[in-house]
Formats: C-alpha cells, sequence, structure tokens
C-alpha cells in the first residue's frame, strides 16, 4: 500500500545513492581527506563560554526531554507498548 510504495522509493533511493557513490570512487573524483591538526601550546578562552556550555546543556536537555515525551506518546497511541495499570508505586 502507501507505506510500502515509500519504502520502495527509499530502497530506490539509497540504491542510486550506493551506486553513484560507488562509481565516484572508482574514477577517483573523490579526493582523499587530509586532515591536519595544530596543538598550541597556550590556552585559548573565549568569551562567555560558562554562558554558551550552559545553553548548549539545557537547550540539549530540552530537546531529549521533548523527543522522549512525543516517543512514549505515540508508541502508547499506536498501542505499541501500552503501562499496565499494576505498575502504581503507592
Amino acid at each position: 500500500s502507501r507505506s510500502c510504495r515509500a519504502m520502495d522509493k527509499l530502497a530506490l533511493a539509497a540504491r542510486v545513492f550506493a551506486n553513484l557513490t560507488s562509481t565516484a570512487i572508482r574514477n577517483s573524483q573523490v579526493a582523499p581527506a587530509n586532515i591536519h591538526y595544530t596543538v598550541s601550546s597556550k590556552t585559548v578562552e573565549t568569551p562567555n563560554s560558562l554562558f554558551k556550555v550552559l545553553a548548549i546543556g539545557g537547550a540539549s536537555l530540552y530537546l531529549g526531554a521533548f523527543l522522549a515525551r512525543e516517543g512514549a506518546s505515540f508508541l502508547e497511541e499506536n498501542e505499541i507498548f501500552v503501562p499496565s495499570e499494576d505498575d502504581d508505586d503507592d
């Protein structure tokens, strides 16, 4: 049905991407990655670094909690996982 057609399109796209990637590698159109690391002996401190760490940490926690809540509601709506009534810890 509809989900089978979507999966077929996704599988076709994956095969096309794999074919293009392998062809490009065989023809050496993809250059090898040259990564250079520079190690400095002095410490560079950026301004407001504590604020940045707290902002990123808070945003990550919020996003994780949001995704967990939405995932749990999705599982419960589709009756994949329904908590039993016996799990009360009164």
